[in-house]
């Protein structure tokens, strides 16, 4: 049997490069299959811990309906986008601020703070407004507050909402509802413990007519008794003034009386009904 001939030095040298190239590159295109997706029962979001200024507002059922989580069609943590769940929050009307964060092994976290009502618009049925203007319901998410209600009417409405769509996701702005927000401002710097304010309706506060162009304010006195207000809408600030300085003696001849109406639109005069 004849031997083998020997390959010269650098025909075997070749042969060993090439060799390596070829099982590297087939080791190459191995590694860059696409991996099959592995799930996990213990990666799914199975908890929502819901941080606040307010303990728990919202309901953790409510939070999770806006994320789109449900225990009966599973989200896997790793499928969980944040900056899309915090979109979804901030979609809803009630929710002012919003920071989600995802946890290991299957947590989601969320620390939000929630619109603050300080009055209630009375054109509409469970609709409040907070101190920037924002529009949202109360119920279910409050329990029954007693505050103002300002009543803007249709022309102050069509003003106050300016087409915007959604109406919530803007605050409310305009002629009616910035003097709303004035003549409130006027009687709660006084701090009178006295009375409250029911309703400040300016629907008609900037009516073509000077006839019937005024604001009205419902005031309850501590016994119960109501006084209804009706102001100019070119010196509101003089005429809260006067009607404060009109409240010793209203109140001395109120007894027995469960309303009454106080004209204070006349300069230097106020007619009492």
């Amino acid at each position: 049997m004849k031997d083998s001939p020997e390959l010269p030095v650098w025909q075997s040298v070749l042969w060993i490069i090439g060799s390596s190239l070829l099982i590297s590159g087939g080791g190459y295109r191995y590694l860059h299959k696409k991996p099959v997706k592995m799930e996990s029962p213990l990666l799914q979001i199975s908890y929502i811990v819901q941080t606040g200024l307010q303990k728990e507002v919202l309901h953790a059922d409510y939070l999770a309906e806006l994320l789109g989580l449900s225990f009966d069609n599973p989200t896997q943590l790793s499928d969980f986008d944040e900056e899309s769940a915090q979109k979804a929050l901030l979609s809803s009307a009630i929710i002012k601020e919003a920071s989600v964060k995802k946890i290991l092994p299957n947590m989601v976290y969320i620390d939000y703070s929630v619109r603050k009502p300080m009055g209630w618009i009375a054109d509409f049925v469970n609709t409040a407004i907070d101190q920037e203007g924002y529009v949202f319901p109360v119920s279910p998410f409050f329990s029954p507050k007693k505050l103002p209600e300002f009543y803007l009417g249709k022309e102050g409405l069509v003003e106050a909402f300016q087409g915007k769509d959604p109406a919530f996701a803007f605050p409310l702005q305009g002629r009616y509802i910035d003097l709303a927000y004035n003549v409130l401002d006027l009687f709660q710097k006084q701090g009178n413990e006295s009375f409250t304010i029911k309703r400040i309706d300016v629907s008609q506060a900037f009516y073509p007519t000077l006839g019937k162009r005024g604001i009205v304010v419902l005031i309850e006195n501590g016994n119960n008794s109501l006084h209804f207000l009706r102001m100019s809408t070119a010196h509101v600030a003089k005429e809260v003034a006067n009607y404060l300085n009109l409240r010793p003696h209203l109140e001395e001849t109120d007894l027995g009386k469960d309303q009454r109406v106080i004209d204070l639109r006349l300069p230097q005069l106020a007619f009492v009904d």
